[in-house]
Formats: C-alpha cells, sequence, structure tokens
C-alpha cells in the first residue's frame, strides 16, 4: 500500500526537455516546436497527469517551463483551468524549493505566486518536500515557511493522504 503517488511532467508531448537542461539548447528546441503550441501542451500534460486516478500528487508543476525562465508565459486562464482540474481530481500540487529558488533567481516569482495564490481561492491543496530526493530535502526550510506562509498558505491548505476515488 502506498501513502500517495506523485506524477511528474518532466517532459512536454513529443518534446523530451530534461530539467535542469540546458536552457540554450533546450529553448531553441521550444522555439522550433512553437512556444504557444509549447504551453499548450505543458498544460495539457498536466491536466491528464491530474485526471489519472492513482496520482495524488502533482510533482513541481510546470517545472520544465520554469526551469527555461518562460513559465510566465502561462496565461492566468490556462493556470487557473488547470488548478481546477487539479481540485476537481483532489490532485494536490507540490510546491518545489528548486522552482522556488529558480524563479527568485530570474526576478520573477510572479507565476509561483499566481499559482499559490489562485490555487488557494479555488481549494487546492498542497504538498512541501514530497518529491525530496535527498534526505535533506524533506521538511520544510524556515525561509521557505515563511514566504508560503505570507502567500496565505496554512496547515489547513496542505494534502493529508488519502485515496482518490
Amino acid at each position: 500500500h502506498f501513502d500517495y503517488i506523485m506524477g511528474c511532467a518532466h517532459n512536454v508531448s513529443d518534446i523530451w526537455i530534461r530539467h535542469p537542461g540546458r536552457p540554450e539548447r533546450d529553448l531553441d528546441e521550444v522555439n522550433r516546436f512553437g512556444l504557444k503550441k509549447f504551453i499548450d501542451n505543458s498544460v495539457e500534460d498536466h491536466n491528464s497527469i491530474c485526471n489519472l486516478k492513482h496520482v495524488s500528487i502533482l510533482g513541481h508543476p510546470f517545472v520544465v517551463p520554469v526551469y527555461l525562465g518562460i513559465a510566465n508565459k502561462i496565461d492566468n486562464t490556462d493556470l487557473k483551468d488547470f488548478l481546477h482540474v487539479a481540485k476537481d481530481t483532489k490532485t494536490a500540487l507540490e510546491l518545489h524549493k528548486p522552482s522556488i529558488e529558480k524563479l527568485h533567481k530570474f526576478g520573477d516569482l510572479s507565476f509561483f505566486e499566481n499559482m499559490v495564490k489562485f490555487g488557494l481561492n479555488i481549494g487546492c491543496k498542497f504538498t512541501y518536500g514530497s518529491d525530496a530526493h535527498k534526505l535533506s530535502s524533506i521538511g520544510m526550510p524556515e525561509d521557505i515557511e515563511k514566504y508560503l506562509t505570507s502567500l496565505g498558505i496554512t496547515v489547513d491548505d496542505l494534502f493529508i493522504p488519502e485515496k482518490k476515488t
């Protein structure tokens, strides 16, 4: 018996881009594919993962656009539609420390902040550190906890494992 199963979109449809890949090469690939098509397919892929009955958490949402510095190209309407799918399918969203750090480095946290604020308004559940790849990544560092609580996240907004119906 598993407590939960995570689904992750490490690639977008027909394009395989690893994160943290080489943005200069990967952005060329996105441009060949078409930015709008890439973003649309990314949103569609995330919706598809949420619709899988066995997936309880979507790990690091939109990590590829985040790492490529194009997450802000995801339209707020598409973002809200995705968040409704996550809520309706009872799929929690992992708040990923490396994604927060990458967006902070780019100097634009608006995509992440919109995702959290819209998600809270819609009634989404969140998790943190659920995709920890090493023991030191489990738990929530104090600076991240302060940042997330400043966005309005409370303990009531956190994911508690339960089987999807």
